[in-house]
C-alpha cells in the first residue's frame, strides 16, 4: 500500500507521542524485545488506523470535488488539510451566493408573473365586457356597435403587443437572441422610421423631423434596430401633444451618435435608474392607454448592449426628452 504524505505524517507524529507515552507510563517495566515489539505493533496499527481515517476523508474530497466539478480549479495539493478547508471554505461561499441568486431570481420571478398577470387582465376583462355588452343587444344598435367593435380590436391589438414584446424579452434574458450582424445603409432605416410613423405623428399636430443620412453604412441587425427606433418614437408620441419630435443622426469617428427628442410631459430624474426596468411605467395610465406594455425600454436597452451599444436619457419635466444611443459605423474606402 502506497503511503501518502498525509497518512504518513500523521503515522509519525502518532507513533512518536505512543513511544514516549509508552516509556513515561512502563517505566521501563517491559524487557527490550516485547516493548519494540510493542512499539512496532502500535505503529503498524497507528497506520492502518489512520488510513482508515484517511480513506473516509478522501470520499468527503472526492464527494466534494463531484458537487464543485467545474467551479474551481484542481487544488494543487488535495492532500493537505489546509487546502481541503480552503475548498469546503469555497463551496460554502458559492452554495451562499447560490442560495442568494436563487431568492433573487424567485423574487424576479415572483414579480414577473404578477405584471404578467395584470397586463393580461386587463385587456381580456375589457374585451369581455364589450363582447357581453354586444351579446346583450348593443350589436343591434348601429349607433354603438362600431364603437364597441373598435375597442375590441384596439385590446386585441394590445394583447398582441404584450405577447410579441414578452417574446422578445424572453428570448433577449434567456440569451437566445440571434442577430444576423451586417452592414446596411442608415438611410433605409431612417426611411422606414418615416413611412411608418409620419402619418401618426402627423396626426397629432406635430412637426416630424428627420436627417438626411446618405452615404453613411452602419454595422447592426436591421430587424432589432427598427424595434429600437419603433419602441423610442412610439414613446416620444405616446407623451408628446404639441411641438416636434427630432430624430438627428450625427458621425462621430468610427460611430454614429443617434438621438430622438420630443417635447413632451418629460421624466423625473427620480425614474433615470428604472425606466429600464421591465413593466416600469412612469405615468402607468397614460402608457396603458395608448397600448403600451411597459416592456419596450426594457428591449430597448437589451438590443443596443447586445450591439456593443448603450441607451442615455436626458429629460426635463414639462419640456421634453432625449434618448441618444450610438450604431457602429463603417467606413467605405
Amino acid at each position: 500500500m502506497k503511503i501518502n504524505k498525509l497518512s504518513f505524517k500523521i503515522t509519525c507524529i502518532s507513533s512518536l507521542i505512543l513511544f514516549l507515552g509508552i516509556i513515561i507510563y512502563t517505566n521501563f517495566l517491559f524487557s527490550p524485545i516485547i516493548f519494540y515489539s510493542l512499539i512496532i505493533l502500535v505503529i503498524i496499527i497507528s497506520y492502518f488506523l489512520f488510513t482508515i481515517l484517511l480513506f473516509d476523508i478522501h470520499k468527503i474530497k472526492d464527494r466534494i470535488y463531484n458537487i464543485n466539478k467545474n467551479r474551481f480549479k484542481e487544488l494543487e495539493n488535495p492532500d493537505n488539510f489546509e487546502n481541503l478547508i480552503e475548498r469546503l471554505d469555497l463551496i460554502s461561499k458559492q452554495l451562499e451566493n447560490d442560495q442568494i441568486n436563487f431568492d433573487r431570481i424567485s423574487k424576479v420571478r415572483t414579480e414577473f408573473l404578477a405584471n404578467v398577470s395584470h397586463e393580461l387582465k386587463t385587456p381580456i376583462f375589457a374585451i369581455k365586457g364589450y363582447t357581453e355588452t354586444l351579446l346583450n343587444g348593443a350589436l343591434e344598435d348601429n349607433n354603438v356597435n362600431r364603437n364597441f367593435i373598435d375597442k375590441i380590436d384596439s385590446q386585441a391589438s394590445r394583447l398582441e403587443n404584450l405577447f410579441s414584446d414578452l417574446i422578445d424579452i424572453s428570448r433577449i434574458e434567456s440569451n437566445q437572441l440571434v442577430l444576423e450582424l451586417k452592414e446596411f445603409p442608415l438611410n433605409r432605416l431612417l426611411n422606414w422610421v418615416e413611412q411608418t410613423y409620419s402619418l401618426a405623428i402627423s396626426n397629432k399636430g406635430i412637426n416630424f423631423s428627420i436627417p438626411d443620412c446618405n452615404n453613411i453604412i452602419v454595422y447592426g441587425d436591421e430587424k432589432y434596430l427598427q424595434s429600437v427606433f419603433s419602441n423610442l418614437i412610439e414613446n416620444a408620441i405616446n407623451y408628446s401633444n404639441s411641438g416636434s419630435i427630432i430624430l438627428a443622426a450625427k458621425v462621430d469617428n468610427d460611430n454614429i451618435n443617434i438621438s430622438i427628442t420630443d417635447n413632451g410631459l418629460g421624466i423625473d430624474k427620480e425614474h433615470f435608474d428604472r425606466i429600464f426596468e421591465r413593466f416600469y411605467r412612469v405615468d402607468g395610465d397614460r402608457s396603458r392607454d395608448s397600448g403600451g406594455t411597459g416592456l419596450g425600454l426594457s428591449i430597448v436597452k437589451h438590443i443596443l448592449e447586445s450591439h456593443g451599444s448603450s441607451i442615455d436619457v436626458k429629460s426635463v419635466i414639462g419640456q421634453g426628452s432625449t434618448f441618444s444611443f450610438k450604431l457602429k459605423r463603417i467606413l467605405k474606402s
